[in-house]
């Protein structure tokens, strides 16, 4: 587990260089993680657009999860509150019909653009989803074993923000009130899991969320460029 340092233009340029290099031998998938409020899909649409400026193929994906919402219909029928699902609907049980949905989503709109050959730039991916299903206490033996069933991310960039600093940014959202899935209690549990399995991950960056969005933009470009020109390198 890694730091990104601060970055510079030459480190744009040096991110910008080694994804096309990357891309013009195969396709190249790079999943974005954090807590909820870490910026996941903000940074995911900026980094989309400063490569397809740069002549990039790319695109930005997020998962639909459809058997999942039914999840959500549940709660809302039991409680009033489609998010209130935690711990009345077991975590092994949502968690296990999360990573199903993950893996036919991947199947359907990932995959497509791999074959293709595209940059593919993943709003949260398998990792993210794990980790949550751990921090609520989820029996993970069968959760793995369907995750499992596809490749792991190229490059998965952590999105590091203090669980507090993550919970003000909710806050803040327009139209969005703070969800029952949203606490700091939550937020804290699913931050220390990320980052005890960003530990012992080979292809997890962990990137400082803390301050501006164009701050921590530079971080993953910077991140983007040390790890993909490294594994060029490698015999």
């Amino acid at each position: 587990m890694r730091q990104a340092r601060h970055l510079t233009r030459v480190d744009i340029d040096a991110a910008i260089a080694a994804i096309r290099r990357r891309a013009r031998d195969r396709s190249l998938l790079v999943g974005l993680s954090g807590i909820d409020g870490s910026g996941k899909s903000t940074q995911v649409k900026i980094i989309r657009d400063g490569l397809i400026a740069h002549g990039i193929d790319a695109v930005s994906l997020r998962h639909r999860l459809d058997a999942a919402g039914t999840i959500n219909l549940l709660a809302q029928a039991l409680t009033g509150n489609r998010f209130a699902y935690h711990p009345m609907i077991p975590a092994t049980l949502r968690s296990f019909v999360i990573a199903c949905d993950t893996v036919a989503d991947y199947n359907r709109i990932v995959t497509p653009h791999l074959v293709k050959g595209r940059v593919v730039l993943w709003d949260r991916s398998q990792f993210c989803f794990s980790c949550y299903a751990e921090a609520y206490g989820a029996d993970m033996h069968w959760v793995d074993k369907v995750l499992g069933l596809i490749p792991a991310p190229d490059l998965i960039i952590l999105l590091d923000l203090p669980a507090e600093a993550a919970y003000a940014r909710l806050e803040h959202r327009r139209g969005k009130p703070i969800r029952s899935d949203e606490s700091v209690d939550v937020l804290r549990r699913a931050r220390r899991v990320y980052l005890r399995r960003a530990g012992f991950s080979a292809n997890v960056r962990v990137v400082s969320a803390i301050g501006s969005i164009d701050d921590v933009t530079e971080r993953i470009w910077e991140a983007m460029a040390t790890e993909l020109s490294a594994t060029m390198e490698k015999p």
